[in-house]
């Protein structure tokens, strides 16, 4: 019985240790990837209200661009076909 109580606590404890990793790995992927990604964001749409014309043609087509490239596995890819 005592053996089995261990066992318990020890997967107890297995599954918490797993579980502050995992958050640990996505705040870290959230930190860098996401955060980035909208900051890039936010700088082309700022950028757009400032201009008007070819310019704001040249940065809709940047916004465009790099929504695209944040698709998984496809969007480098596909960012080729954007004009």
């Amino acid at each position: 019985m005592d053996i089995e109580v261990q066992h318990a606590n020890d997967a107890l404890i297995v599954g918490i240790v797993i579980t502050l990793v995992l958050i640990g790995v996505i705040s870290t992927f959230y930190k860098f990837y996401i955060m980035q990604f909208k900051s890039r964001a936010r700088y082309l749409k700022m950028e757009m209200k400032r201009s008007y014309g070819r310019e704001y043609q040249y940065w809709n087509r940047k916004l465009k661009r790099h929504y695209v490239r944040s698709i998984p596995l496809i969007g480098k890819f596909l960012v080729r076909f954007i004009k």
